[in-house]
């Protein structure tokens, strides 16, 4: 919610510069988590109408087929993740992003999470060198 906000404020000409490059970081990661969500939310209604979730008059086979494309449309894991480098790298987003991160979350990590928080401080700060960044943000990426 917080990036279509950031979108409705760039839309309507009143983001600030730090909100115009998170809303360009962040896209393609919002594009990724949505289309993988969609996924899951129309599996689950296929198996909530039970037999009638395979019939076409119900119109929910086509749903189905439509949430599967969305991974393809808005890009491949592996394309999003080059597009969220290419916002790094071009717009300078990292220490943009990491403020917000701290600001917003890091006095809730704990655990894994502050394990995790500090893989992505560590990536993020060497973000001048492309090839470190490419093979961090597709080797461990969720393959489709």
């Amino acid at each position: 919610m917080y990036v279509a906000h950031l979108l409705g404020k760039d839309e309507c000409g009143t983001a600030s510069e730090d909100e115009r490059v998170l809303l360009r970081a962040l896209t393609p990661i919002v594009k990724l988590f949505t289309a993988k969500r969609c996924i899951e939310c129309t599996s689950e209604v296929v198996e909530i109408f039970g037999g009638a979730g395979y019939i076409e008059d119900t119109g929910i086979p086509t749903l189905l087929r439509d949430a599967q494309v969305f991974p393809i449309w808005e890009g491949t894991t592996n394309v999003l993740s080059l597009d969220f480098l290419r916002a790094l790298e071009k717009e300078n987003a990292a220490p943009i992003l990491m403020k917000k991160i701290q600001a917003d979350f890091k006095p809730a990590l704990d655990g894994a999470a502050k394990q995790a928080w500090h893989t992505i401080q560590s990536t993020l700060t060497k973000s001048n060198d492309r090839d470190h960044l490419e093979r961090a943000t597709t080797e461990g990426a969720p393959k489709g």
